[in-house]
């Protein structure tokens, strides 16, 4: 039996890493039948809801993955991402603080609270998020997208700019990075640099209609 569930786990992780839903999804189902009373498989299955938009029973099964096993972060992280979804934003604010507080290098953590923190308008605090994700995870760039956000926000566009600028050093090939680089270089009047970043999105990703004409002189 144990070499079974150290087998199904195993797939588990591969389709995870795979970014296969489908056999994710059906793994975690047989885990469950399999072994109720394993916590990986109602975690597993709270993240398929989750990424099938499905927050409500993701929750549940996140809520059932936390009563087997209390001190795992990731699970309260995903708690709190559900949270997000159905609008519980106090609630998600509490548990995504819960998993930092269990794991303080949690890097994903911290990003996740930092949006949260972002989307309510609070930028000076989601500021703070945004640099401990980058502190504990220097190659994570939608902290660094996150934090040029941010900065913006506070009228900070000097150091705004240095952040989405390290956002497309990262991920050179990622059109969102340049995207995201080009409009915020449009909204400081800088339209020769932004139409490069334009076009430099444009070239990844030809079909993005977004990045079509924005930039006029």
């Amino acid at each position: 039996m144990e070499r079974f569930s150290a087998a199904l786990i195993n797939q588990l992780v591969i389709a995870f890493s795979n970014g296969n839903h489908g056999d994710f999804r059906r793994l975690a189902t047989e885990l469950i039948e399999h072994f109720p009373s394993l916590y990986v498989g109602w975690k597993a299955l709270g993240v398929a809801e989750l990424r099938s938009g499905n927050p409500t029973e993701a929750l549940g099964n996140l809520r059932r993955a936390e009563k087997l096993n209390s001190s795992d972060a990731e699970i309260l992280k995903y708690i709190a991402d559900a949270q997000r979804s159905l609008g519980l934003v106090q609630d998600s604010e509490a548990s995504y603080i819960s998993a930092i507080s269990m794991r303080p290098d949690f890097a994903e953590a911290h990003h996740a609270l930092g949006t949260l923190l972002a989307s309510s308008g609070r930028f000076s605090e989601a500021e703070e998020f945004y640099r401990r994700s980058i502190v504990f995870k220097p190659s994570f760039v939608a902290a660094y997208m996150g934090l040029g956000v941010a900065l913006e926000s506070l009228n900070r566009p000097r150091e705004a700019k240095y952040y989405f600028s390290e956002a497309t050093m990262l991920a050179p090939r990622d059109s969102r990075t340049h995207y995201n680089f080009a409009r915020f270089l449009q909204i400081q009047d800088d339209l020769d640099g932004a139409e490069r970043a334009y076009r430099r999105a444009l070239e990844y990703d030809p079909s993005d209609i977004q990045t079509l004409g924005p930039v006029t002189k």
